[in-house]
């Protein structure tokens, strides 16, 4: 998976978010537009601190923020520095989608349980529901209202 993170073109689109999203710099005090005058040095750097597994995220820096209504209290919030922001963008942008797609196949499965009534904890319950699901009327079924209000 790291192999993955650590290509340049992804650190590059992860560069470029970061760079979007602006922010402070972290404990190195490095700001974004540091960062961008030693761009292709620095990507570099991290390139080839996660292929060759030393890259180490730096401490992060905490700075109290007023918290929302009550203004006589704080919370501490951490802010990474801009070199590890597009570690955590790189890593973030592949990761994603995977768990997206495991958690969209998560909700499907169980939204087709709950529409039809199957209990898929045992034998019987996921034989019928893998026979429901191969019905060739099964897309229009998850897409109509059942007769019980449900939305599939």
């Amino acid at each position: 998976m790291i192999d993955k993170v650590y290509k340049r073109k992804i650190l590059e689109i992860a560069w470029k978010r970061v760079k979007t999203n602006r922010g402070s710099g972290g404990v190195d005090g490095e700001s974004v537009d540091a960062f961008a005058e030693q761009l292709d040095e620095r990507l570099d750097q991290l390139h080839a601190e996660l292929r060759t597994n030393t890259y180490r995220p730096r401490p992060v820096n905490q700075t109290p923020i007023p918290k929302a209504g009550k203004p006589d209290e704080h919370r501490l919030l951490g802010i990474p520095t801009v070199y590890d922001r597009v570690c955590q963008q790189a890593l973030l942008q592949r990761l994603e989608p995977m768990i997206v797609r495991d958690v969209v196949r998560i909700q499907n499965r169980l939204n087709v349980q709950a529409a039809v009534g199957i209990e898929a904890n045992d034998d019987e319950g996921r034989e019928r529901l893998c026979r429901y699901c191969a019905r060739p009327s099964f897309a229009l079924d998850r897409i109509s209202q059942f007769s019980d209000g449900r939305i599939a």
